[in-house]
């Protein structure tokens, strides 16, 4: 944390004092709410979007209201009677503390020691849910875990371990909420293996080996001490649902106040394994579903080498799979009619006043990866199942009893083969249907997660979706084996994509990257074989997956479905590394004419009923191997063509004085040079889109992720053109934006067709605070080097975690009347595609050297024109005089510590809402002032605003008080209030300083900034005002400011907080 100084300065110094001001963006009066209001607890987690259709306006007590928005001086802008409804969540401590609370819970013995919080878990929180329907300005807030006082497992030291909710997420569809997390607390919660019949069997039978009971992993044997005994986590989920409700809050017809109905909390899994990573997404269409890694030893502390690699999940053990559940709409709804009454009821119709429980729980947990080893005996009873035993409704046929030896056509043990491991043991593994040996000795992890969409029948409605989602999986370490030489060079990125209904499961998946190529020969590396005799490719260390889909109906004429990301490098897992992206795309001869719109004269194209343009079949790919299926390392085939390299760069020159290619292959590659070389000058070309990662060896880019809108491609990443030195703080990152028109295939500004009328953006080569600003220019269309948005130079400050959104946030959904209340939206719910919103996190880089960057601030713009615009600001630097253009600020205040935000916009781009988590923290560690902080940010830029009056600010006061030696300097700036675009200062017709004294007002400027000798002025109180008029003659209000003037000031010591 920043401290402020107490200084001791003369009353002279004081006049002295400078402020950096700087105009906003947001048209609007400030708008900032506190969503939890719990500044005494640890907030984190925070998460935000909104639901796609209109309610009543009303506040978090159930009163209906208005929802007024006021432009940057205060005038009523608008009136809306309608809301969207807001949802967010996060998790929060205990108001108390943990010893309090768990001495006082009878299910607990006061007399037993209590857990020390350390290590993986930090406390002990709870899960959280709120949600607003007046547009942020009042928020309603649930509880949703209540397990932080309760423990479900006792230490070998005799310590209660608080139940911890520690992640946590969530997805909407349509009025529904599915929120999900992970906790320490693995008790109650009616998990589906735990449902039986009249009869006492089970509904569920468990062929995963899901149930169990709670284990822990001892971190002092991995050389952590300091964290001892740490349970393992299990996941959780509560189901809610927006009804209209009576003013009682009893779901009624007609009730006219609308309320989240949440449903009693679902437990999902045992502790048998550790939980973590856990994702959500849903579809109106569809349903819900979830998907989390479970690592069958406890979470890994793993290496600290790049940005979430310590005590993430990132490094697994041997046997992590991916895990998978799901629920259908109509299940959703179920719940119990009554806590005496389990007969089943739609939650529209549920009229208890209790919190309702689910009366068809989440889809028993299936393994999705297949990286569990599978013996001839002894092992979970899905390795011995055949999978084809299905009824005419596709459901499974399982025998009476579940097989404890393969059946005859077993999926997964079809044979079996000998193999020894390494420890000398000789086992018997299953070898399945398709060749795979299910041997164990890999890890999935880090999953990430979509949901698309699709017309299952044919009849032009959507009624299914697809599951789009990916992991990395490396050779995971297994006790008493980490000094083995991995068998599995590097570390590859799966992909997998099936029905959200009808999940595949013990999948392999497909290889995203591409197979390691030498840098010496520019061909791939000989082939290794496995223990089984399969040849298969060395390859760099893949991580990090990211993606953009879009809905079948959105595919624009290149037929792009979507875009999977993946960053790669040679070195390890902090080390050097770029952004690949493939893409997915749907061949030509598989659309088909057909009529969607209702207007039999035109024919709209189509896929076919049921066909899954997301396939790994679709990626775009010149070159397969093994397309066949005859090789058991790659049984969807695997693609050796290079990916597309966005974030690749050619270096023009290092600070050793060498050009670009002597430089590049001068690399130290063992990292033993010192001083390490780096790069003060590089280029982007087209060229660089088919680098491998080690063209340029030196730099480093991460925060991938981006949106896919028909052809339209934003591509977001942080990148350093030094890995070495930004490893250690002495070079840092900046945000950089690409932009392509044609599915991904160039990387050009705004197409003349689209508006683009060209433009300029700029870069800083050198080194630190030694560096040169160069800026080019370009036309509609042309190629465009990755342009640098944030424009940070020196080395003390980094960005850490960038944040997107389109128009119509994440999934672009247009605005529907789902509660029939007559509305559909206002004139900004029509879509304007040409803008998007932008927000990142700067980072103290001071701290890198010992750690990750600690969280200062948060910044943010609006793309227009596609991105070739932003809105930008005027900040003011009194240390060089220099007013620049940059991003808005959403939070800087120098003791607030702010990150992880969160965003979400409407439809048109002219209201964009924020979330993030913000606190405050000492020397020590200790934090306090913590909170969900939430923003809403207005843009007034339509036809419909010419009128409005420009928004004023000042940027810099140079004095207080003021003595006849004394040059007054004063500056402002100003905006036009209707204006679109990146430049709206350019608006601006006028500007006008007066000074008041003694009731009289004179002017004295008309520039934004004012220099006038202090002795021009009589003694005594002069309020000094700022005003301008647009082009359209508006005059805005004026900002006024006072300053003491005298003839003579005399020295005075006075303690100042320094701002």
């Amino acid at each position: 944390m920043k401290n402020k100084k107490l200084l001791s300065i003369t009353l002279l110094g004081l006049l002295m004092a400078a402020i950096a001001g700087l105009l906003q963006a947001d048209d609007g009066q400030m708008f900032r709410r506190n969503v939890s209001k719990t500044p005494d607890q640890e907030t984190e987690r925070a998460n935000l979007n909104h639901m796609s259709f209109y309610v009543p306006a009303q506040t978090s007590v159930g009163e209906i209201t208005g929802v007024e928005y006021y432009d940057a001086a205060g005038a009523l802008v608008e009136v809306r009677d309608y809301a969207k409804p807001l949802i967010a969540v996060y998790i929060d401590s205990l108001e108390t503390t943990v010893e309090e609370y768990l001495l006082t819970e009878a299910n607990l013995n006061p007399d037993a020691p209590l857990a020390v919080l350390s290590g993986t878990s930090f406390g002990a929180h709870d899960a959280y849910a709120a949600f607003s329907l007046d547009d942020g300005a009042t928020w309603k807030r649930t509880n949703l875990s209540n397990s932080a006082d309760l423990s479900s497992f006792i230490l070998a030291n005799g310590h209660h371990y608080p139940g911890d909710a520690h992640n946590m997420t969530f997805g909407i569809a349509g009025d529904k909420v599915l929120v999900g997390w992970i906790s320490k607390y693995c008790d109650g919660g009616s998990p589906a293996y735990t449902w039986v019949d009249e009869e006492g069997n089970d509904l569920y039978p468990d062929i995963w080996g899901v149930a169990g009971s709670q284990r822990s992993v001892n971190y002092t044997l991995q050389g952590f001490p300091e964290v001892g005994e740490i349970p393992y986590s299990c996941v959780w989920s509560a189901r809610g649902t927006l009804l209209e409700v009576d003013a009682e809050g009893i779901p009624t017809d007609g009730g006219g106040f609308y309320d989240i109905i949440w449903t009693k909390a679902e437990r999902l899994t045992s502790g048998r394994r550790d939980a973590n990573r856990l994702e959500i997404n849903g579809d109106g269409a569809a349903g819900f579903m979830m998907i989390w890694q479970e690592d069958p030893e406890g979470l890994r502390p793993g290496q600290g080498l790049g940005p979430g690699e310590g005590w993430s999940g990132a490094v697994v053990n041997q046997q992590t799979d991916l895990w998978y559940s799901y629920i259908s709409i109509d299940d959703f709804v179920q719940v119990q009619t009554s806590d005496d009454d389990e007969t089943a009821v739609s939650i529209y119709d549920y009229t208890s006043e209790t919190m309702p429980k689910v009366a068809a729980p989440m889809a028993l947990p299936v393994r999705l990866t297949d990286n569990k080893m599978c013996k001839a005996t002894g092992s979970d009873p899905y390795c011995y199942i055949d999978f084809d035993n299905v009824d005419a409704d596709g459901n499974l046929i399982l025998p009476e009893d579940l097989p404890t030896a393969p059946e005859p056509n077993a999926d997964f043990c079809a044979t079996t083969v000998s193999w020894t491991n390494p420890g000398g043991t000789t086992l018997q593994l299953c070898q399945a249907e398709d060749g795979r040996v299910l041997q164990g000795r890999v890890g999935a992890s880090r999953p990430r997660v979509n949901v698309q969409p699709y017309d299952s029948d044919g009849d032009g409605v959507y009624d299914s979706a697809w599951v789009i989602t990916a992991a990395e999986e490396s050779k995971a370490l297994g006790e008493g084996d980490e000094d083995l030489e991995p068998e599995d060079i590097g570390k590859n990125m799966w992909y997998y994509t099936f029905d959200m209904l009808n999940p595949d499961v013990v999948m392999q998946g497909g290889m995203l990257n591409q197979p390691a190529v030498d840098p010496e020969t520019g061909a791939f590396f000989d082939m290794l074989e496995d223990d089984f005799g399969n040849q298969f490719y060395e390859t760099e260390i893949a991580r990090r997956f990211s993606h953009m889909t879009q809905p079948i109906h959105q595919i624009g004429e290149t037929g792009t479905a979507g875009i999977l990301i993946t960053k790669a490098g040679i070195l390890n897992q902090g080390g050097p590394a770029d952004i690949f992206l493939r893409r997915l795309v749907v061949p030509d001869d598989m659309w088909e004419d057909c009529e969607t719109d209702g207007d039999p004269t035109t024919t709209e194209s189509c896929l076919p009923a049921g066909y899954n343009p997301y396939a790994f079949e679709n990626l775009a790919c010149d070159d397969w191997a093994y397309e066949d299926g005859s090789n058991p390392r790659y049984l969807q085939g695997v693609c050796l063509s290079p990916a597309i390299n966005v974030s690749g760069t050619t270096i023009v020159s290092c600070d050793n004085g060498t050009s670009g290619e002597t430089c590049a292959a001068a690399f130290p590659w063992d990292g033993g040079v010192s001083p390490f070389p780096k790069v003060i000058e590089w280029v982007q070309t087209e060229d660089n889109l088919d680098d491998q990662s080690w063209e340029n060896p030196y730099d480093v880019a991460k925060g991938h992720r981006g949106f896919i809108d028909g052809d339209f491609v934003m591509m977001m990443y942080a990148w350093s053109p030094n890995w070495k030195a930004n490893s250690v703080g002495n070079d840092h990152y900046n945000l950089y934006v690409r932009r392509s028109f044609d599915g991904g295939l160039t990387w050009t500004t705004t197409p003349a067709a689209l508006g683009g009328d060209g433009t300029e953006t700029c870069e800083n080569y050198g080194a630190g605070s030694d560096f040169t600003t160069v800026c080019t220019t370009y036309g509609a269309g042309e190629f465009e080097q990755s342009r640098n948005v944030s424009q940070l130079t020196g080395n003390k400050i980094t960005v850490l975690d960038p944040r997107y959104t389109p128009t119509g946030g994440i999934k672009m959904l247009p605005i529907s009347d789902l509660k029939e209340i007559g509305f559909t939206g206002y004139d900004d719910d029509v879509r304007d595609p040409s803008k998007f919103f932008v927000v990142y996190e700067t980072g103290d880089n001071t701290t890198v050297a010992e750690g990750e960057a600690v969280p200062l601030d948060l910044f943010y713009s609006r793309g227009t024109n596609w991105g070739d615009d932003y809105d930008l600001v005027e900040y003011y630097n009194a240390s060089t005089g220099e007013t620049t253009l940059d991003f808005d600020w959403l939070e800087h205040d120098q003791d607030d510590l702010s990150g992880e935000a969160a965003n979400t916009a409407n439809l048109a781009g002219t209201l964009y809402y924020v979330i993030w988590n913000q606190w405050q923290e000492d020397e020590h560690e200790n934090i306090s002032e913590s909170d969900a902080i939430f923003r809403r940010i207005l843009f007034l830029d339509d036809e419909a605003n010419e009128d409005t009056a420009p928004i004023v600010q000042l940027l810099y006061i140079s004095h207080e008080m003021a003595d006849y030696e004394d040059t007054l300097v004063f500056i402002a700036t100003a905006r036009d209030g209707d204006s679109v675009g990146d430049l709206p200062q350019d608006d601006i017709g006028a500007y006008r300083w007066t000074d008041t004294f003694n009731g009289v007002t004179t002017v004295i400027g008309t520039q934004k900034q004012l220099n006038m000798p202090a002795s021009s002025f009589q003694p005594g109180w002069h309020t000094f005002t700022f005003s301008a008029k647009d082009k359209s003659g508006n005059w805005s209000p004026g900002v006024s400011f006072d300053v003491w003037i005298v003839e003579e000031l005399h020295q005075l010591f006075l303690p100042i907080m320094h701002r």
